[in-house]
């Protein structure tokens, strides 16, 4: 396999387009295309930003030797590609709004969030397939919710609301 078909093999692994995979690159979709294209050169520019842009092994990208990514890039990659989905999304859309609730979150209201979803993990019956917490560290975090806890995910819950307008009513200025 040459550079250029494993270019359109780590894009299509991505599950970008031509357009999305270039334009983060810098190139537009046509840049990426003529890369794609068997016998064309791939500069040392092209082959550096592919690969510290999508986290691509650039051992795999010149020789194809070795993986595509490695475990955490490959994560990394992931979450960026669903990024890239979320943002092609209406502003409406549930994953679109939770998306945006939780890029605004502060240090502590992360520490709440955390503290709530063990709880309800912790109060929720086992099920197949489910991942399973050791229980010490579960066990610790499970403690109740004082008031100062629930005073704060109030404050998430006023928040995220303030966010939803905010988003309706820029909407409604387009």
């Amino acid at each position: 396999m040459s550079i250029n078909e494993r270019i359109r093999v780590a894009r299509k692994h991505l599950e970008l387009n031509q357009r999305k995979f270039g334009q983060a690159l810098g190139l537009g979709q046509a840049g990426v295309s003529w890369l794609e294209q068997e016998g064309n050169t791939v500069t040392e520019q092209n082959i550096k930003s592919i690969c510290q842009t999508y986290g691509i092994s650039e051992q795999w990208l010149r020789d194809g030797v070795g993986e595509m990514m490695s475990p955490a890039d490959a994560r990394k990659s992931e979450l960026l590609a669903w990024a890239e989905k979320l943002e092609q999304d209406d502003a409406d859309t549930f994953p679109r709004r939770l998306a945006d609730a939780l890029s605004r979150l502060t240090p502590g209201e992360w520490e709440l969030l955390e503290k709530i979803a063990d709880k309800i993990a912790a109060d929720r019956p086992a099920h197949d397939g489910d991942i399973v917490r050791p229980a010490e560290p579960n066990a610790a975090r499970s403690e109740n919710l004082d008031d100062d806890a629930i005073a704060s995910r109030t404050d998430i819950k006023r928040k995220i609301v303030l966010a939803e307008l905010a988003d309706e009513e820029k909407a409604n200025e387009k």
